[in-house]
């Protein structure tokens, strides 16, 4: 799947675009970014993508070369707080 987008777009930006692209509800899943990097026909360990830079670095190196963006969806952690009082059925 291609997704055109603008050169100048950020980390935050980037997710936002993936979420409503690949219909992932972002209130369960986190997306994970990696860039297989190569040198030559070296290939190297995924980089994470985590930052508007690491966005950066990738769509220069796009700009050059084609390279493939993985996306992973991580469902979200959801850690109940211990101190919290349940509610009985009913009451809001």
């Amino acid at each position: 799947m291609v997704i055109p987008m603008e050169d100048t777009v950020t980390y935050l930006q980037l997710l936002d675009i993936l979420h409503k692209e690949l219909k992932v509800d972002k209130q369960i899943y986190e997306l994970k970014l990696e860039v297989p990097y190569t040198c030559g026909d070296q290939p190297f360990t995924p980089v994470h993508v985590e930052s508007d830079l690491g966005v950066c670095a990738f769509l220069e190196v796009t700009s050059k070369k084609r390279l493939v963006l993985c996306v992973t969806p991580v469902k979200k952690i959801v850690i109940a707080d211990p101190y919290s009082t349940p509610r009985p059925e009913g009451v809001a």
